[in-house]
């Protein structure tokens, strides 16, 4: 920012109180690159992969390009992440298997052990039974050729609840002159690398029983709010400033960025011809922020969203720009994710500037009646207010994944403002699917964010 714009956005920062985001060090806000693990000499360097919406975290290698957009993967499962090391030899992926309802875990591996066997060119499977974290997990190696080339793949398999079954596959090209499979009739053994077995060590499961509950009845309360069109009702008395306000980003009580958001009630059609005559009404977001990071790269995020007062439009438009630190040999990324929603069902399309990387359309997204537009879930502090006590849930499109995760909302009441002596604020409890622990927004009386803070990776 230059000149006069700098001078105003420090002073809005300090009349309205900065955005704050106080995450662990390492961790970054807004999705922005993560600084990897120091590694010993003999470890190899990674990164945390973070998934709230499943309530699990794990490291992978850093260093790698990776692709958080959900995918289909092999044998019925859905895909959670995808990477590619550097060269190209070797890749990740981390699945999750559904209605996996055997009698017991290690039928199903004995089921999904075959089924991997069934696969063209694998010359060997095999498995090894353990129990870690209290939860039944068992580790697999697969050996195939292609051609003359051979590859090894390693599966860590566990249980997170019953019918769900989570995956971790890395997979190599093997170097030649490896030792060929051991021969037919033989007793397969599983011999792992030091370094898988550390990756798959890092994983923390988030999610509980009771946790689920309290979300599922904070549905429920979302699904009566939208279904019985309170939400309308408090939109019309919404009240919106429409002014541009200045955040400023703080992490571990250093500045590194700034956030401007702005909130206005508009018109706004699909065929921007007609707009004036047949647009719907609804409200229109516009954010901008500027994150710098301590490797010396820098994240920019423009975001415009647009969700309609009857509820059944969404138009979500959001560029990301990667700038890689100095003298690094990385390029640019930029993306365009852009999110329409027609009826019952979002289709969300995203563009890169890398040519390598898969920009076509993923598969549209059902949604239903728990479904709240991203428009909305900004002005929820003005909308529901003290309303939300007991806590309220809604289904939300989160950009990160291009997918669907569940938004926690519940009202704590009048709080001190902290950093503010004497002021107090409205405070609000935010959970954005399965964390270890929800982030804490504060808000003047007319719903305007004030300050957030937040303990997790955002």
């Amino acid at each position: 920012m230059g000149g006069a714009r700098s001078k105003r956005a420090r002073c809005a920062a300090t009349t309205t109180a900065a955005l704050l985001v106080h995450i662990a060090a390492g961790q970054t806000p807004g999705g922005g690159a993560v600084q990897p693990s120091q590694p010993t000499a003999s470890q190899a360097a990674t990164v945390p992969y973070i998934n709230r919406a499943l309530g699990f975290e794990v490291h992978t290698p850093a260093g790698w390009s990776y692709d958080r957009s959900g995918f289909f993967g092999p044998s019925s499962s859905f895909g959670l992440l995808r990477g590619t090391a550097p060269d190209g030899r070797a890749s990740l992926q981390i699945l999750l298997f559904r209605d996996a309802r055997a009698a017991s875990f290690s039928d199903w591996i004995d089921v999904f052990s075959r089924d991997l066997g069934s696969f063209s060119g694998v010359e060997r499977v095999a498995v090894q039974p353990v129990e870690e974290g209290g939860r039944p997990a068992a580790y697999l190696v697969v050996d195939a050729k292609a051609g003359l080339e051979r590859t090894r793949s390693l599966y860590y398999c566990t249980r997170l609840d019953v019918g769900t079954v989570w995956v971790y596959l890395l997979a190599a090209a093997v170097p030649g002159g490896s030792e060929a499979p051991a021969p037919a009739g033989s007793q397969p053994t599983v011999e792992l690398p030091d370094e898988f077995r550390r990756l798959v060590a890092t994983l923390r499961v988030y999610y509980d029983e009771q946790q689920g509950a309290e979300l599922r009845a904070a549905l429920d309360r979302g699904r009566d709010y939208l279904s019985r069109y309170r939400l309308q009702e408090d939109a019309r008395r919404l009240r919106l400033d429409e002014q541009v306000r200045y955040y400023q980003v703080e992490l571990s009580g250093q500045p590194i960025g700034y956030l401007t958001r702005q909130l206005v009630r508009e018109r706004h059609a699909l065929d921007e011809a007609r707009q004036a005559q047949r647009g719907k009404e609804g409200v229109r977001v516009r954010e901008q922020s500027w994150r710098f990071l301590p490797d010396g790269s820098a994240q920019h995020v423009r975001v415009e969203l647009f969700s309609s007062l009857d509820g059944g439009t969404d138009l979500f438009e959001i560029w990301n720009t990667t700038i890689p630190p100095p003298g690094s040999a990385a390029r640019p990324l930029a993306t365009r994710d852009q999110v329409v929603r027609e009826a019952d069902t979002l289709f969300s399309s995203l563009r890169s500037s890398d040519p390598g990387r898969d920009t076509e359309p993923r598969s549209p997204i059902r949604l239903d009646a728990t479904y709240l537009g991203l428009g909305w879930v900004r002005v929820l502090p003005a909308l529901l207010g003290s309303q939300a006590d007991p806590a309220f849930a809604f289904t939300i499109y989160d950009p990160e994944t291009r997918g669907l995760i569940s938004h926690w909302f519940h009202a704590l009441g009048e709080q001190p403002l902290p950093d503010a002596p004497g002021k107090t604020a409205k405070a609000y409890q935010v959970r954005e699917g399965y964390v270890p622990a929800a982030a804490k927004l504060f808000t003047d009386a007319d719903g305007a964010m004030l300050r957030f803070e937040s303990g997790e990776l955002l």
